[in-house]
């Protein structure tokens, strides 16, 4: 499972692997669960984290590509954006990537969308 770096409290270089990770499935619906993950490594730089969970009748992966983003490219974005605040399912949002943010080298520092 991909999920952000930061919400894994692991963006600064000092920050520790939490010695708990709970991964909910189904969030909000009646067959709901709760599983332990098992952080695999974070890379902070991009906000990201993979966290490995195992259980029976677990949603197929998504394959994950990498490929060069342009402006107005779609994307999704997926989260609980306030929490418990708006309940316990999760948000889809439909999007585009209005910027790529570049370094002196021509090398992308940052998505925006």
């Amino acid at each position: 499972m991909l999920t952000n770096a930061h919400v894994l409290g692991m963006l600064r270089p000092e920050s520790r692997k939490p010695t708990k990770v709970e991964v909910v499935v189904n969030s909000g619906e009646t067959d709901e669960r709760t599983l332990a993950g098992i952080v695999l490594g974070v890379d902070a730089g991009t906000d990201l984290g993979a966290i490995l969970i195992r259980g029976k009748d677990l949603p197929e992966p998504l394959k994950v590509v990498q490929k060069p983003l342009s402006e107005t490219d779609v994307v999704f974005i997926f989260g609980f954006p306030f929490g418990k605040e708006l309940g316990k399912n999760v948000t889809v949002s439909k999007s585009s990537i209005s910027s790529l943010r570049k370094d002196t080298s021509g090398k992308i520092l940052e998505r925006s969308r």
